[in-house]
């Protein structure tokens, strides 16, 4: 039996609250073996775009992780990492939360219809 994540009940995470990001990062392993990385970071604010709102947090997002699940404090599901934007004093990463996913799909993900 494969292991499961619930999802969060889609609001979006208080600023100042803990998340993680999970995934296989190009920067988490040594050699030529890759492992799972969880990066732990603080939701930061939001970012309004063309669809909804974005998280936005400090905690590192680099390739492999990117696409990975962000979860909160409880372990679950509230959104997908999806880019970072940086300068030369940091960065920014950005969630696509699990409200910005088709309704469909979340009653997928969730256990519901498969149709």
């Amino acid at each position: 039996m494969f292991p499961t994540v619930d999802l969060d009940n889609g609001a979006m995470p208080p600023i100042g609250d803990p998340i993680w990001l999970v995934g296989y990062p190009s920067t988490g392993g040594q050699g030529s073996r890759v492992s799972i990385t969880c990066t732990r970071g603080v939701v930061s604010g939001y970012d309004t775009v063309a669809f909804g709102t974005l998280i936005k947090t400090d905690a590192e997002i680099t390739d492999g992780n990117s696409g990975g699940p962000a979860l909160d404090e409880g372990g679950r599901i509230v959104g997908v990492a999806t880019s970072v934007v940086e300068s030369g004093t940091g960065q920014v990463g950005y969630v696509h939360p699990i409200a910005a996913m088709p309704a469909h799909w979340r009653q997928r993900l969730a256990g519901g219809s498969r149709r």
